[in-house]
């Protein structure tokens, strides 16, 4: 079980947004497209998720099930969603294995500048007032291991959601 359920968060400075984000040990980003949606969007998701996500899976229907597979990367999981009698089925094509091309800093420009700010406080790093999210996220990523930056994701955006 995630230790929390995100929907609709936004990444890229709004670029995108991300249908779900689930954290377990580490983040996993959800992109939904039922028979309604359409994939125009897709691959500019994919590069964008891609670049923030350790893993990420598409949850679609049969419909856009093939199409799907020539847009996203391998490594990507694909769940793919049957109407059931009275509920929605799951099953999956796939299962997400981790993105190896994820930047460590670009999970900490979720967070708000003032929340950057504040752990690079705590930290005792010096810093420019001046600097803009992405500087920060960058220092801050330098002062962090990998798990304490999903552990800070985690914490800072579970609790922005309640």
């Amino acid at each position: 079980m995630p230790a929390s359920i995100v929907e609709e968060i936004a990444i890229d400075r709004g670029r995108v947004i991300a249908d779900i984000v689930a954290f377990f040990k580490t983040p996993h980003c959800f992109e939904i497209k039922s028979d309604f949606d359409s994939l125009a969007r897709l691959s500019k998701q994919s590069e964008i998720y891609s670049l923030f996500f350790p893993k990420v899976s598409l949850i679609t229907t049969d419909k856009h099930l093939k199409k799907s597979l020539s847009i996203i990367p391998n490594w990507w999981g694909i769940a793919v969603a049957k109407q059931g009698k009275h509920e929605i089925k799951l099953s999956y094509y796939r299962k997400s294995l981790h993105n190896k091309c994820a930047v460590k800093k670009n999970l900490l420009t979720m967070l708000w500048n003032e929340e950057l700010r504040k752990e690079l406080r705590d930290r005792g790093v010096v810093f420019s007032k001046k600097l803009k999210r992405d500087e920060l996220a960058f220092l801050l990523s330098q002062h962090l291991s990998l798990k304490e930056i999903y552990d800070l994701t985690k914490s800072k955006i579970s609790y922005r959601s309640k």
